[in-house]
């Protein structure tokens, strides 16, 4: 019985602290930015970008494009192209987690 209420206030810890460090909307709008410029890049034999209206470059990214979804433990952090929403990844306990291509699809 004693080490189910002991697991049980590790556990409300954890969660209070995941509460209290998710990053703030700035912190995910500047890393969602490099990671849509880092995917528009051009690749050698391929152009054909994420967002083929970005294709002249990428670094002027709209704002209003990505979406942050503030879950209770962490924020969900997407682009919305014109085809299509891509969640590029989550932020929990002050950092920024990209999704990888292999687990997305």
């Amino acid at each position: 019985m004693k080490l189910s209420w002991v697991l049980l206030v590790v556990i409300i810890i954890l969660l209070a602290i995941a509460i209290f460090t998710k990053p703030g909307n700035a912190y995910c709008v500047e890393k969602a930015k490099e990671m849509i410029t880092s995917i528009n890049q051009n690749v050698p034999g391929y152009n054909n970008p994420l967002n083929q209206e970005e294709s002249r470059g990428g670094s002027d990214v709209r704002i209003d494009q990505i979406l942050i979804k503030d879950r209770l433990f962490w924020k969900e952090v997407s682009y919305a192209s014109t085809s299509n929403v891509k969640v590029l990844g989550y932020a929990y306990f002050n950092k920024f987690h990209p999704v990888s291509e292999k687990k997305a699809e």
